[in-house]
């Protein structure tokens, strides 16, 4: 996941996320899913100008639940692939790396 903003969504039926700062959210990827407490979120792109917000956002996406989020409830980026796969971090995409090789290597 990479850096975030602060979410201030309080109805699951938002369809536009406030972000504290947009440069991570810019750089969209092949998905362009943000991740606030157990919820993914789409989006289709960033403001271009104060307040900062996640735009064309779709809820619930990936089967979890839209849900209202309480203020502070922090907004961060998952990274994807171009196969269409989300990396929850960098820790842990690192060791599906590590164990793909010892598969490789029989």
């Amino acid at each position: 996941m990479a850096g975030s903003g602060w979410n201030r969504w309080k109805s699951a039926a938002a369809t536009t996320l406030p972000v504290a700062a947009p440069e991570t959210f810019r750089q969209r990827g092949w998905l362009g899913a943000a991740v606030v407490g157990q919820e993914i979120v789409q989006y289709a792109g960033v403001s271009e100008a104060e307040p900062w917000t996640l735009l064309g956002c779709e809820r619930g996406a990936f089967g979890t639940a839209a849900a209202a989020h309480p203020a502070g409830t922090p907004v961060d980026k998952l990274a994807d692939h171009a196969y269409r796969v989300l990396f929850p971090d960098l820790t842990l995409q690192d060791e599906v790396a590590d164990r793909i090789v010892d598969l490789f290597k029989g």
